[in-house]
């Protein structure tokens, strides 16, 4: 209920929201040529939540990813239901319980994807223009559903320990990974000389064309790593959030000058 009215309250007035939706009901799966397994799954399985127009038309599909997701069983259903969405060309929003935690404003990951989803659509609505693109992350740059700020935000938290003597660097490395079917950050910062807190965010299956899922993971990655230099504060220098500079250096993802910079070493002739 509490996800239902946090979606709902997102999206506003313009859209309706329904829990537990089958999926045979969104999706006109007679006559449609898919298979007799796929077929089956359709008219047992359910969506979490799915958003429809005021003509009550279905629009997109949400689902929450919790810890079960992770099992064998729930992966092999999860890309039974991504191909099904692939097929009928249904946008699914794929949903973490970390986005559901609020930062310093209030306001939480989904609750800016979910206004992002309204601001697109009414753009979508008055825009005529061939090929137009949107850019959700920077329309909101001046309030707390903007993603541009969350990720500054972040970037700021990290500078100001820096500045305040209790981090050794503000400079945050990050590399960004994928195909079409799932993506990952990874994310560094040096806490003490030659040692690391990091951090990786991944994304299953983006089924959505109006945020770009590399975008989106450069910004919940620093938030991610925040969070986690965060704790190794409050916690003393947690041993279990770091890594060693060798562990980054061997992962590639230190550049040279700032091994030089730091006066560590050149990847060329490693101190160990």
């Amino acid at each position: 209920m509490e996800c239902l009215n946090l979606i709902s309250k997102s999206l506003g007035d313009v859209f309706i929201v329904a829990g537990k939706v089958r999926v045979a009901d969104v999706f006109e799966i007679q006559g449609s040529g898919i298979d007799v397994e796929m077929y089956s799954y359709a008219l047992k399985a359910h969506f979490d939540f799915v958003v429809y127009d005021k003509l009550y038309v279905p629009i997109m599909a949400i689902e929450f990813d919790g810890p079960s997701h992770k099992k064998e069983s729930q992966v092999v259903n999860d890309d039974m239901k991504n191909e099904l969405c692939r097929k009928f060309n249904f946008p699914l929003l794929r949903l973490n319980d970390n986005w559901l935690s609020k930062d310093d404003s209030g306001v939480s990951i989904v609750e800016c994807l979910l206004s992002s989803f309204v601001d697109y659509s009414k753009i979508v609505e008055t825009n005529d223009e061939v090929g137009f693109v949107y850019d959700c992350f920077n329309l909101h740059a001046g309030d707390d559903l903007s993603f541009y700020r969350k990720k500054r935000s972040a970037q700021k938290a990290i500078k100001d320990k820096f500045e305040s003597g209790k981090l050794h660097s503000h400079d945050v490395f990050y590399s960004i990974s994928g195909d079409q079917k799932s993506y990952r950050a990874e994310a560094w910062v040096e806490v003490e000389r030659g040692r690391f807190v990091s951090t990786s965010v991944s994304i299953r299956h983006w089924g959505v064309h109006w945020i770009n899922p590399i975008e989106l993971l450069e910004v919940l990655v620093h938030i991610q790593l925040w969070r986690k230099v965060e704790h190794w504060l409050r916690n003393g220098g947690d041993l279990s959030l770091e890594i060693s500079l060798r562990q980054v250096v061997l992962r590639g993802r230190l550049k040279p000058e700032y091994l030089e910079r730091q006066n560590f070493f050149t990847p060329a002739t490693p101190a160990f």
